[in-house]
């Protein structure tokens, strides 16, 4: 059993048409790439045989948030591997109660590792898949005359079908000549063009007609209906992390052994150990004294951290990893926190890796073994 289908691939094409992360590395090859295959199927034939016809079929989905997940489960086999840990998955306890994802041994000393893939992968100026379909779907269409400009908010979570994508701008081509609009831009501004909407629950896209130059005749076989797009919706780097790991607490009430939450946020936004303090103490906020306008504001934080005043004992450990994906894996990066109110202690290998210590209530960082280095 392998990851990868034996095939011949081609070059991947310079093209925005968007593809799954797995179907990428499958079918296609770049610099790196084959490499990167080759160390996954490695990983892959250290996973234990029973879990593995599970993780292939989540790996090789083209959902990339099932593809990342399964990613990230063999990463963390593979990384407490070779910090010479036993790992096993699935585990199993007496009274059959549903466990995380895996136990952790060294010695005498073992934690459950539940792990999960949170983030954006597209970020906030980037179409998502859902919204690059739209705009092939537009780009199906041709005039003579005119092209759109296209702005879009809100979040589109399905695909939508060609005819309601296309048939508002197949009216308003119809309906407006060249001249007229022209005329009415450059009295009246860009906005003040003939637009279309599409509109998808909290989404909406809407595209404004842009006359063509006349002395300039266009094909659709030369240049896309489309001219260009604007795209950003709001991201939340730590609330995403801070869920996720709130989430997972409430999901296991009692262990007989530690739990960490070990969290992969795709965020390209996330910004590593400032925004963990953030999750773990919450955010940064100053106070300010009514009583005493004129005083100076003091430091403090938020009580929405996953620790904030004493709270989240279930979690007695956190494991923050970044940029673990088919492209950059050679910078991906993790760290770890133990939770100040615990009096729970890891396996040494443990803090083999970059991690953060409370010491006199300051947060001290010991940089650890280099990520990409251990997976080398």
């Amino acid at each position: 059993m392998v990851l990868f289908d034996d095939i011949e691939r081609d070059v991947r094409p310079e093209t925005d048409e968007y593809v799954p992360s797995f179907r990428a590395l499958n079918q296609f090859d770049w610099p790196g790439a084959g490499r990167t295959r080759a160390n996954f199927e490695s990983w892959f034939r250290r996973f234990p045989e029973p879990a593995r016809a599970r993780l292939r079929s989540r790996f090789r989905s083209d959902n990339n948030r099932e593809h990342e997940g399964a990613l990230f489960e063999l990463f963390l086999h593979e990384l407490f591997t070779r910090l010479g840990c036993s790992v096993k998955v699935d585990p199993e306890i007496a009274d059959g109660r549903k466990t995380p994802d895996f136990l952790i041994g060294q010695g005498n000393r073992r934690f459950y590792l539940e792990a999960t893939a949170v983030g954006d992968e597209y970020g906030p100026f980037t179409l998502s898949p859902n919204e690059r379909d739209v705009i092939q779907k537009l780009n199906t269409l041709d005039s003579e005359h005119f092209s759109i400009r296209v702005d879009m908010k809100g979040t589109l979570p399905r695909t939508l079908g060609r005819s309601r994508v296309v048939q508002p701008f197949e009216r308003l081509l119809a309906t407006h000549q060249p001249e007229a609009v022209r005329r009415l831009i450059e009295t009246r501004g860009r906005s003040a063009a003939p637009a279309a909407t599409v509109k998808s629950d909290d989404w909406l896209l809407k595209g404004w007609l842009i006359p063509n130059d006349p002395k300039r005749r266009r094909s659709h076989s030369t240049k896309p209906f489309v001219r260009g797009f604007w795209r950003a919706r709001y991201t939340d780097s730590i609330r995403l992390v801070r869920n996720a790991v709130k989430k997972k607490a409430k999901k296991y009430l009692e262990l007989d052994a530690p739990f960490v939450v070990a969290v992969h946020t795709r965020d390209p936004f996330y910004n590593g150990r400032q925004h963990d303090l953030e999750v773990l103490f919450g955010r940064e906020q100053l106070h300010y004294s009514m009583a005493s306008p004129d005083a100076a504001a003091e430091f403090g934080r938020t009580a929405d951290g996953v620790w904030s005043h004493g709270k989240g004992k279930r979690v007695q450990a956190f494991l923050r990893a970044q940029r673990i994906d088919i492209h950059n894996l050679p910078s991906a990066s993790a760290c770890v926190y133990v939770n100040p109110q615990s009096q729970v202690v890891l396996p040494d290998a443990a803090f083999r890796l970059p991690h953060g210590t409370v010491v006199n209530d300051e947060m001290t960082w010991i940089e650890g073994e280099d990520i990409a280095d251990l997976m080398a």
